[in-house]
């Protein structure tokens, strides 16, 4: 359904440009088209890594290979995101191994780490494009889960599991060594899905205009966000029941393979919807032609330099009869005239205010560390992320403190996703509908407010429904400021480079992982027992003072990150330039 969705809107907004297209064509209007600029919004005409070149493409095969890209896209981020449901068989993976909550935050935290720190995936579609982007994409994506499914497969204790053949024991090896391996495992699907996700947003962005990247954004990452839904859906009917954890993972790494490889054949950057393939010739002007809609003063300076244009034997005569002294006064004011008009005929030919590139800010391409807006963008991403991050990774260890199971974890997981897909979609429109009023990272300051109130809520939780209440507020939130900082970064930075730069800022995530994720796990592990049942050890915590603490510490981080950065984009010059756009 949503794949529908997506494929309808790309539809209207290629319906909505040939409208303005030709509406342009029937005025008759001058297409004076700054290369440079169009450069700039939309990268180089020229990508590396694909075979489609848009100068020699005609307008259907244009918009055809458009659409077959958005499908492919839509197709490859609905694989992209199945790290959102590690909560959904995370639990499942603590019980075979016997590992701690420190452990298994360690294990998800190295997904996160391999998902955001993309710089080098960014360097590498940069120089090749999407194509190769989805072929590496695709082999990570099934490296990794082939692997968590390796060690599950030879080491796990399967006591309670009566589908999986161990042929090695757990005292075989260290439980630190499985850590390891897992956590390398699932650093693989980090890197795979940053890859997917990648070739999919920017060679998409790069074949709309503008004026429509924030929807297209924010419809690309809702399908990213429902990823997680899908998936748990998936493990819900065909592995839950018999505990298959290992098994689905194969299944994962199989998809997950298939849907990348298939779709890079459909990556092609093809650029934005040309508006004309011909340039048209200015007419001659004529008296009554020339700037009817223009001011009094503007039509009677046309005018006359109209007749002294048209009435050649009229100006020789006044030449023969006056001196030379007036020869040059009014062949300067003949000169100064026609400037003034061609200058006045070029206004008039300029496109509309609704011409995507005539309110866009100028993108600083420099190396982004250097720049103050990077960092700024860095902080607020690392806080709300970690935020993010660290619920949607522990939340079903929350609901088993709680005395939830393996069916509550599939429910929130399900809400997760579908709220993480609304914010994304929602924020990202609003950003476009609402730009010239409410500057677009106001919208991700908004997302840390409603953060700081829902880990307020959180830290008071004691019991499943309650969790599942809260969990819509914070996936909105954390899928609103996913779908407004890539936005702000591609404005702010400009798209020749956006994969690296993106890749620089993608390690704000990876680092907020980490350090909420491992601040959550040492505070819960304060709290917990060592239970014994039959040979299996297990770390258990029980009701809301496991996680209680965490949730104060994120709320009051939250909430100070939000209210500085809002105090200082208002009252730094240099920052309100580049943001209050």
């Amino acid at each position: 359904f949503d794949l529908i969705c997506f494929c309808f809107n790309t539809l209207s907004m290629q319906q909505q440009e040939l409208g303005n297209n030709s509406s342009s064509k029937e005025c008759g209007d001058v297409e004076l088209e700054d290369l440079s600029a169009r450069e700039t919004l939309t990268g180089s005409t020229k990508d590396d890594g694909v075979d489609v070149k848009q100068e020699d493409m005609s307008q259907p095969h244009h918009h055809l290979w458009r659409t077959l890209c958005a499908i492919a896209g839509a197709a490859m981020m609905l694989v992209a995101g199945t790290l959102y449901m590690f909560s959904v068989y995370g639990p499942r993976i603590k019980e075979l191994l016997g590992l701690s909550q420190t452990q298994l935050g360690l294990v998800g935290a190295m997904g996160s780490v391999g998902s955001y720190t993309g710089v080098f995936m960014g360097i590498f579609f940069d120089r090749f494009g999407g194509r190769a982007s989805a072929l590496i994409a695709g082999a990570l994506l099934a490296t990794g889960y082939s692997g968590v499914y390796l060690v599950l497969s030879f080491f796990a204790n399967n006591d309670n599991d009566q589908t999986t053949t161990t042929t090695l024991s757990l005292s075989t090896m260290p439980t630190s060594y499985l850590v390891a391996l897992i956590g390398a495992a699932m650093f693989c699907i980090g890197q795979g899905s940053h890859a997917t996700y990648t070739a999919s947003l920017m060679t998409n962005v790069k074949n709309f205009d503008p004026v429509h990247r924030g929807k297209v954004v924010g419809i690309l990452v809702s399908i990213f966000g429902l990823s997680g839904a899908l998936f748990s859906q998936v493990y819900k009917w065909f592995f839950a029941q018999d505990g298959h954890v290992a098994e689905f993972l194969l299944t994962m790494a199989v998809i997950l393979i298939s849907v990348d490889w298939m779709s890079s054949f459909f990556l092609n950057v093809v650029g934005p919807a040309p508006k004309s393939n011909i340039k048209h010739q200015p007419p001659q002007p004529q008296p009554s032609q020339l700037l009817t809609d223009g001011s009094a003063a503007s039509n009677d300076l046309i005018a006359d330099n109209a007749q002294l244009s048209l009435a050649p034997d009229n100006v020789e005569q006044h030449q023969h009869d006056d001196d030379d002294e007036y020869d040059q006064e009014e062949s300067s004011t003949v000169n100064s005239g026609n400037t003034q008009t061609l200058d006045l005929l070029e206004e008039k030919a300029k496109p509309p205010d609704s011409d995507s590139t005539a309110s866009l800010p100028v993108a600083d391409e420099g190396f982004v560390l250097k720049q103050a807006a990077f960092w700024y963008l860095f902080v607020v991403l690392f806080v709300g992320t970690g935020t993010g991050l660290m619920f949607f990774t522990h939340v079903g260890s929350q609901v088993n403190s709680l005395g939830g199971d393996a069916a509550d974890r599939i429910v929130i997981v399900i809400i997760l996703s579908l709220f993480n897909a609304g914010g994304r979609i929602t924020m990202g429109t609003a950003s476009d509908l609402l730009q010239k009023k409410i500057p677009r990272i106001y919208f991700g300051l908004c997302s840390l407010f409603i953060m700081a109130g829902t880990s307020l809520a959180l830290a008071f939780a004691s019991s499943v429904t309650w969790v599942t209440l809260l969990t819509p507020f914070m996936s909105f939130a954390y899928g609103g400021l996913f779908a407004v900082v890539p936005i702000l970064c591609s404005f702010t930075f400009g798209l020749a480079k956006f994969g690296q730069n993106w890749g620089w800022m993608s390690i704000a995530p990876a680092l907020g992982s980490v350090v909420f994720g491992f601040m959550l796990s040492s505070i819960y592990d304060l709290h917990a027992t060592v239970v014994t049942d039959g040979n299996q050890e297990e770390h258990r915590c029980s009701g809301p003072i496991c996680f209680q603490a965490t949730y104060f510490i994120c709320a009051a981080i939250n909430l100070g990150t939000a209210s500085g950065a809002g105090l200082l984009v208002h009252k730094n010059n240099h920052l309100s330039s580049r943001f209050l756009l």
